[in-house]
């Protein structure tokens, strides 16, 4: 995976050919690489090597492709440009992994750091047809031994398919602890959303919906809730109810309104009729 940016280079791992690299990008999408072992080179050698394969640094961590250099060159001396430089295309639309091995990924009992949840679960859907590890891995930037740990831990086989009582598994599997930076952002929720005196949520709000605002396991959720802040000391049946309840009041308020409002308008309309009736019976005499 890329690492922020440091002196206008990423530092990449290639898992194919095991190698580290530091890339540059122009503005128009072009990639450069200069190939390292170990800790990142000094800025002074990777400035050298860039600049040796035809690229040149632009106002400060910016860079500058050959064919732009070249393409630069063309237009300030009046003339077309020599490259015709592609559009970039837009990036293709990912793909969603098999629900039920991403499911089985965010409920492990390990957390995940540093991991693309989403490529892994692809990465396993592909090993899972019968492609090779590596072969499997690489597209999404995974070392293929992180696969094969995956792979054993969710006892998914090479060829194998998608093992059919997965579901059960994932049933059964004990909810993972949440990581440090997930339980801040559960209890700065739970905080304002949950009485853990009267053991119920504010209106509109549950386990489940808290743990999608910030995208864990609900199990894992409810875990730490009950931890920190007690059980659930009401019915969500009834609590379901009795929102339900207070919706329908509501309704019913703005429809008694609406009637007052009527009422009034018709009221106003009827003396109308008798005050226009009455100078009409008195002219006609």
């Amino acid at each position: 995976m890329a690492t922020p940016k440091k002196f206008g280079f990423e530092v990449v791992r290639d898992y194919k050919t095991r190698q580290n690299r530091a890339r540059a990008t122009c503005s128009c999408g072009a990639y450069g690489h200069v190939t390292f072992k170990g800790r990142l080179p000094p800025p002074d050698f990777l400035d050298k090597k860039m600049v040796e394969a035809g690229w040149e640094r632009v106002n400060g961590n910016r860079w500058r492709c050959p064919d732009c250099i070249a393409a630069r060159a063309a237009k300030r001396a009046g003339d077309k440009p020599s490259v015709k430089l592609a559009p970039m295309a837009p990036p293709p639309k990912r793909r969603e992994p098999h629900p039920e091995i991403l499911a089985a990924i965010r409920l492990q009992p390990r957390p995940i750091h540093r991991i693309d949840v989403y490529g892994l679960a692809l990465a396993l859907e592909e090993f899972s047809k019968g492609v090779n590890s590596r072969e499997a891995a690489t597209p999404f930037n995974i070392s293929d031994s992180t696969l094969t740990r995956w792979a054993r831990a969710l006892s998914i086989t090479k060829g194998g398919g998608i093992p059919g009582d997965l579901t059960m598994n994932i049933a059964q599997q004990k909810p993972r602890p949440l990581t440090p930076l997930e339980t801040r952002k559960a209890f700065n929720l739970l905080d304002k959303l949950f009485d853990d005196v009267a053991g119920r949520y504010a209106t509109g709000w549950s386990d489940e919906r808290v743990a999608a605002e910030i995208d864990v396991p609900r199990a894992s959720l409810t875990a730490a809730r009950d931890e920190a802040y007690g059980k659930l000391k009401s019915n969500p049946e009834v609590d379901k109810l009795l929102e339900l309840v207070e919706r329908l009041q509501k309704e019913s308020d703005q429809i008694d309104k609406q009637i007052a409002t009527l009422t009034g308008e018709q009221s106003r309309l009827r003396k109308g009729i008798d005050e226009a009736t009455t100078k009409a019976l008195a002219l006609s005499v």
